[in-house]
């Protein structure tokens, strides 16, 4: 090939040191900020689901093995002593039963709430009922529902491993290490108990989102695209 393309400048740097030589230029997923907007309104979704009226952590996608949603459920005990925050489970998955059990063994399932992947109409609603918004996964090439969250306006909480950091590196959002709920606890703790932080992130966040909205990811692969052409006329 001419010319690469990977969603993250982790991902670029990844496959350079394992030996790619073909240019390449990091390219974001994108994600349709038309749909995923803090004008969404959720508020029937926390009446459906009976959820309560309290700062809410929101979790989105897959209940696997390789998305480390028991660091999350870890941190809810040390997260409560500071604040009344609840969390939301969104997604299924062959853990999710487990993940269930590990609440109620560390005696926080009042705390939490657990639903099943959302119909397409109402799944960008979510997020708007979301104060802070956690990754897990160590392995992400970006994150989608990252993505998702921060196009809301909701600061991220994400592990510090693989690419996922770079959504959370513009003051939008805190990073915490592999495995560690008391800093992932830290890291909530500090958001929910400060709302001048809080709407700062919020902001930086949907600045961020704009660098990864769809428009801009079809003029960065024109760019690819002309650069590519360029050097087939002077060959």
């Amino acid at each position: 090939v001419d010319w690469a393309t990977v969603p993250t400048q982790t991902g670029a740097t990844m496959y350079q040191e394992k030996g790619l030589t073909t240019l390449v230029t990091p390219i974001s997923n994108g994600v349709n900020t038309e749909m995923f907007t803090p004008a969404n309104k959720g508020e029937y979704l926390r009446k459906r689901f009976n959820l309560p009226k309290k700062p809410i952590v929101l979790y989105t996608g897959r209940i696997n093995q390789e998305k480390n949603v028991d660091v999350l459920v870890k941190a809810i005990p040390s997260v409560i002593k500071e604040v009344d925050a609840h969390f939301l489970f969104c997604g299924s998955g062959g853990l999710k039963p487990e993940m269930m059990k590990l609440t109620q063994d560390l005696g926080v399932a009042n705390h939490t709430t657990f639903i099943d992947f959302l119909d397409w109409a109402d799944y960008p609603n979510i997020y708007t009922l979301a104060d802070v918004f956690v990754m897990p996964a160590e392995s992400e090439l970006q994150s989608i529902v990252t993505l998702e969250a921060i196009a809301t306006g909701v600061p991220p909480v994400v592990v510090n491993k693989g690419a996922v950091p770079e959504l959370a590196n513009s003051g939008n959002g805190l990073v915490f290490e592999p495995k560690d709920s008391n800093m992932l606890a830290a890291n909530i703790i500090s958001i929910l108990s400060d709302n001048k932080l809080r709407n700062t992130m919020k902001e930086k966040s949907l600045q961020l989102s704009e660098q990864h909205s769809m428009r801009y990811v079809g003029a960065q692969y024109e760019e690819v695209y002309t650069k590519v052409l360029e050097r087939y006329k002077n060959r």
